[in-house]
């Protein structure tokens, strides 16, 4: 691969691990604001929504770090 490619490549890992970044904090967010809420089945969804996207966050950041 030539300094381009290479420039190409290390731009879209970047923009993964970054929209990866973005993903966990919103599962954070969601894990943060069933906190508040005070309905034990809402609260255990967004519990749930929480740890599954914060679970597909991080799969996304880690699988980034192998196509480095």
């Amino acid at each position: 691969m030539n300094n381009n490619e290479d420039q190409q490549n290390g731009t879209i890992v970047a923009g993964r691990l970054i929209s990866s970044a973005i993903i966990v904090f919103a599962a954070a967010g969601l894990l943060v604001g069933g906190a508040f809420v005070k309905h034990a089945d809402t609260q255990m969804f967004l519990y749930l929504v929480g740890c599954v996207v914060g679970l597909a966050g991080l799969f996304g950041w880690f699988a980034s770090f192998k196509g480095r």
